[in-house]
């Protein structure tokens, strides 16, 4: 790569070295005969030269209701939170094209090395606020039927188009396991395909498997952060007894693992 020439220039003031890389400033400052920040800024006055203090806000300390009245204050909360979007899905606002769009960049933005929280852990001091703040605490009526009716209408949607019912399962991981078996040239069968195998012997259900090229695939959500060492015991018990290569895709990380 060869270095960029820099054009030579002094301050006509205070002769300060103003070296620049960008040929068309350089001529744009010869031409104006520009001086550098310090001494374009000498000598002019402030915007707060000479007074004392700026003055207090009226509304310093007070609230809406204060300023506003009840009534008047619970109407301007609501405009304001109708223009900020409360209440709509991002395909309301964006539309289903751009909303998948701007989700897909979020996603790419915070996975791996890129998330700020990437390799570090609660405190057991955090761990133990956390609990305390969820203690005792129980879903209302609402919230229960809001679950259910979700989970009714995930049954009902999983019916229609022949797929598992149960055990549940992740329909993000299904997708990525389709693009990782034609990239790598696998067939997975999964839920969504076939539906999970299930081996009756040892109990455990497998998120993909390949018979024709003795392949297992799993796919870990962050959950499972927590349980390494179960899976580790349980991906060590389906090898011995299956003798299949076994993949594994993590949510919060790119790397594969072949085991």
């Amino acid at each position: 790569m060869k270095q960029k020439t820099k054009w030579k220039r002094n301050c006509p003031k205070c002769g300060k070295n103003l070296d620049t890389n960008n040929s068309s400033y350089y001529y744009f400052t010869l031409r104006n005969n520009t001086l550098c920040k310090s001494c374009s800024k000498k000598g002019k006055c402030p915007w707060n030269k000479g007074k004392v203090g700026l003055q207090k806000s009226p509304y310093k300390g007070k609230t809406w209701v204060d300023i506003y009245g009840k009534e008047e204050s619970s109407k301007k909360k609501k405009n304001l939170q109708i223009k900020c979007g409360k209440g709509k899905s991002l395909e309301d606002i964006l539309g289903k094209e751009k909303a998948e769009e701007s989700r897909k960049k979020n996603s790419i933005s915070h996975k791996g090395e890129k998330n700020s929280f990437f390799g570090k852990k609660h405190s057991q001091e955090s761990n133990q606020k956390n609990r305390e703040k969820h203690l005792g605490k129980i879903h209302s009526k609402e919230t229960k039927f809001k679950i259910r009716k979700k989970i009714l209408e995930k049954i009902k949607n999983n019916l229609k188009n022949g797929y598992q019912i149960l055990p549940f399962y992740n329909s993000k991981a299904c997708k990525l396991m389709d693009e990782y078996g034609k990239e790598n040239g696998y067939n997975f069968q999964h839920a969504m395909n076939g539906g999970e195998y299930f081996i009756s012997e040892l109990g455990y259900w497998v998120d993909g498997v390949d018979h024709d090229k003795k392949t297992i695939i799993e796919y870990y959500e962050r959950h499972h952060k927590s349980k390494e060492k179960k899976d580790e015991q349980r991906i060590n018990e389906i090898k011995k007894f299956m003798k299949y290569k076994i993949i594994i895709l993590r949510e919060w990380t790119d790397n594969i693992e072949f085991v």
